[in-house]
Parts: C-alpha cells; sequence; structure tokens
C-alpha cells in the first residue's frame, strides 16, 4: 500500500493496520467487550443445555478476542508462536468468565 511504504516509513508512524487495530480497540472492543463476553457466556450455556449454535460465530468472535490479546497486532513471535502473556486482553476478557460459567455450570 503506497501510504505504508512511503508517508507512513518517511513520517516514522504506525503501519497503518497497527493504527487501524489500535483505534478498534480503543473505540469499538473497550466499549462492548463485556457485553460481548456475556452474550458467549449465554450461548455456549445453551450448547451445553442441548441446543444448537452458530460455531463459526463463536469462532470469529473469539478471533478478535484473540487479536487484541496479541496488542491488536496479530504478529507472531520469532519463533512464529504467540507469547502466552500476549494473549492477556483474551485471557481477562474471555477466558476467566469462561471458567468460571464452566465452574457454575458443572457445580450444580
Amino acid at each position: 500500500m503506497y501510504l505504508d511504504r512511503y508517508f507512513v516509513k518517511h513520517h516514522n508512524l504506525k503501519p497503518l493496520s497497527t493504527a487501524g487495530l489500535t483505534h478498534f480497540k480503543t473505540l469499538v472492543y473497550d466499549e462492548c467487550k463485556t457485553e460481548v463476553a456475556d452474550a458467549m457466556l449465554v450461548i455456549v450455556d445453551k450448547e451445553r443445555e442441548g441446543n444448537a449454535i452458530d460455531r463459526t460465530l463463536m469462532k470469529q468472535i473469539i478471533g478478535v478476542f484473540e487479536t487484541m490479546g496479541l496488542g491488536g497486532t496479530g504478529e507472531a513471535d520469532a519463533n512464529g508462536g504467540h507469547a502466552k502473556d500476549a494473549l492477556g486482553a483474551y485471557n481477562s476478557d474471555l477466558e476467566e468468565p469462561l471458567l468460571v460459567s464452566t465452574r457454575n455450570f458443572y457445580g450444580r
């Protein structure tokens, strides 16, 4: 892309994809992450009760949580993997509530 190759590079700015994800995280993700996680937990509970769910939608939403947990870049480390602590937003915003919900569901 022209802007990334010339303008961004010559003005020492973040690449457009990184800047876009950063703004998405601030303006959209941070505003609705709790409601989305709660809605996902309701859907998971429905599946546990035997109802059919949209697995593709769930996978896509989990992908958003993972990307935001990677600092909004989605980039791999030098070994091609992702550091466990890099998934902080995923762990705190989705995984922890999911584990609590799972404990509550199976503790009944």
